[in-house]
């Protein structure tokens, strides 16, 4: 039918309904499942219910927990449509995971504690004669329970064989007994639609911090997905990447650490996310990084005056250094702009409020005061990095700097900075 003979009819429109098949999202779904159930490892171990330190992300297996230096949990998720049945043993996803674990514990021997497999269907469980064996969980049941593939009885030694000639032909009957003995099958929640309110209902809320209505949780769990997502990505943006390595450097390869998530970066972030985060007014500026200049004669004064003859040097290296990061973010464009602004009117209040304890005392006070600025920027960097746009410790009290050379913050009592000294 041509265009024309559509004259009297509406045309087919290609975003009224989801199409009949599509895989593409089906895929990236299962891959967020994915990435949901590490933002579960996480919690657990911010919770104290798992002793990781950190998550690794697409690293070797869908994803490592690490236990310490030398030891870890490797996960395989898999996820399938209910419709097609509970998993059994020679199942061509359930073979794949154990040949993951099999080459895992072959090439790195004892560093692997567990092997999980991770789903959102049941394992078979069924007392056929003729299906018995291929129950996953009753062939793990009975290898924990036997001291050799030798020792297990019937149905289960049956089931063993056929997992074994499934499995890659390099494999002995010993190496999959072991990696059999540390295999553990956990269920996530049927629906893979739901798992994103099933995190905010029964897994964040374990956190002291996420105690909160469901509607400000969601979008939390969404954000913790998409920080796993993005470490399971080879997106890193490290400027190191560029450099070349060398092994006497001793450095790690970005692309290698933007992989792991740490349980105390998983901790700060979610606090960050969860804590509102008082901002000043982005035109509140003084514009101190145009007041900054070469000529450090004001600088050095206003440190001697306070008694801070000995630290001028190394503000001043923090000084410079901060102000090329500062310029920077100030051509990226408003939104960094802004931040540009939080963190000098941050900066600003502590000086100002450190100042105002340390004067209380005999002067010079500059060293009461200077410890005072060092101790609340680095919690700030700490505790709150959301609150300064993630900036280090020391790019703040590179921004004390400039707004000391900026006559924003004195490490004394105001005077003439024309008289003689």
């Amino acid at each position: 039918m041509s265009i024309e003979e559509h004259s009297n009819t509406e045309l087919p429109s290609p975003i009224t309904q989801l199409p009949a098949q599509d895989i593409g999202a089906e895929t990236f779904r299962n891959f967020c499942y994915q990435s949901a159930y590490a933002v579960v490892l996480l919690v657990a171990a911010a919770a104290g219910k798992r002793d990781y330190i950190a998550v690794w992300c697409e690293q070797e297996d869908d994803v490592l927990a690490q236990i310490d230096d030398k030891s870890f949990d490797a996960y395989q998720v898999k996820t399938r449509k209910p419709e097609n049945g509970k998993w059994n043993l020679t199942d061509d996803a359930f073979v794949s995971a154990i040949n993951g674990f099999l080459r895992l514990n072959k090439r790195f021997p004892g560093r692997f504690k567990h092997f999980n497999f991770v789903t959102n269907v049941e394992s078979s469980e069924s007392d056929a004669s003729a299906t018995t064996h291929l129950s996953p969980q009753r062939l793990v049941s009975a290898v924990l329970a036997s001291a050799s593939s030798t020792a297990l009885s019937d149905p289960e030694t049956k089931g063993f064989n056929a997992l074994l000639a499934k499995v890659t032909t390099k494999t002995t009957p010993e190496e999959l007994f072991a990696v059999l003995q540390k295999f553990g099958f956990a269920k996530l929640p049927p629906s893979r639609e739901s798992f994103v309110a099933e995190l905010a209902q029964n897994h964040l809320r374990q956190l002291d911090w996420c105690r909160l209505p469901q509607d400000k949780l969601e979008p939390l769990v969404r954000d913790m997905i998409s920080m796993v997502t993005g470490a399971s990505s080879l997106s890193a943006q490290d400027a190191a990447r560029h450099l070349p390595r060398h092994i006497e450097d001793g450095q790690p390869d970005p692309q290698l650490t933007f992989k792991r998530i740490t349980v105390d970066e998983f901790v700060l972030r979610s606090r960050d996310l969860t804590t509102p985060t008082f901002r000043y007014l982005p035109t509140l500026t003084t514009q101190p990084l145009k007041q900054t200049g070469k000529d450090k004669r004001r600088f050095d004064l206003k440190l001697k005056r306070g008694g801070l003859d000995n630290n001028a040097y190394s503000l001043r290296t923090q000084l410079l250094s901060a102000e090329a990061i500062f310029l920077e973010m100030a051509t990226r464009g408003p939104e960094t702009e802004a931040e540009l602004v939080q963190i000098e009117n941050v900066v600003k209040t502590e000086c100002d409020d450190a100042q105002l304890r340390a004067a209380q005392g005999a002067a010079p006070y500059g060293q009461r005061m200077l410890i005072s600025v060092q101790d609340r920027l680095r919690q700030i960097a700490k505790s709150e990095p959301g609150k300064v746009a993630h900036q280090p410790y020391e790019a703040l009290m590179g921004m004390a700097g400039i707004l000391t050379e900026s006559c924003l913050v004195w490490w004394s009592d105001k005077f003439d900075l024309e008289e003689k000294s």
